[in-house]
């Protein structure tokens, strides 16, 4: 396996003791293909081919764009691609289709009952994976607005659910802000 072309920064304390280390992979020299049998291979020009990859977001919530994290199948630090933009257009297909296997957030597309049931809010809701239940016990807690107008929101069992404001009815609309 041949050494990669790596950018690395660190972050470094007083002390000079190295904190910890990003090493961003060039996006000109990679490319990824996915085998026959679902799993992916990033290869990196002139360097090395990695077969059975695994890709996560090292900020997923806040910062979706930034920070793609590349890991061999054993969860072994390969190196880390600053901009997911900054890949090629098969490239960032290949890893969205990756990531959302890692990243299943179902996505509300209608809210078709909101009430409030003995300090719990009862949301019946339908996703883009189907109906389903939810129960917020903690609304300043559970409901987190984010940077792009996406809201998340954690029930009472941990799920956690994504509304994009734009893209729903004007009923679920009038649901959404009696809920907020």
């Amino acid at each position: 396996m041949g050494e990669l072309d790596k950018k690395v920064e660190q972050a470094v304390a007083e002390d000079g003791s190295v904190q910890f280390t990003l090493d961003f992979l060039d996006p000109e020299k990679l490319s990824f293909e996915r085998r026959e049998n679902g799993t992916l291979i990033m290869h990196v020009k002139d360097s090395a081919s990695y077969i059975d990859v695994r890709v996560r977001k090292a900020f997923p919530v806040t910062d979706p764009e930034h920070y793609t994290e590349i890991c061999s199948k054993d969860r072994k630090y390969i190196g880390m691609v600053f901009s997911f933009s900054s890949l090629g257009e098969k490239d960032r297909e290949l890893l969205s289709e990756e990531l959302e296997r890692s990243y299943v957030i179902p996505l509300i597309t209608s809210i078709t009952e909101l009430k409030s049931m003995q300090g719990a809010t009862h949301m019946e809701v339908i996703t883009n994976r189907g109906p389903a239940t939810l129960y917020i016990f903690r609304p300043h807690e559970d409901i987190k607005h984010l940077r792009d107008g996406r809201i998340r929101i954690t029930d009472a069992l941990d799920n956690i659910y994504e509304i994009r404001p734009w893209a729903i009815d004007a009923a679920s609309v009038v649901n959404l802000q009696k809920l907020l």
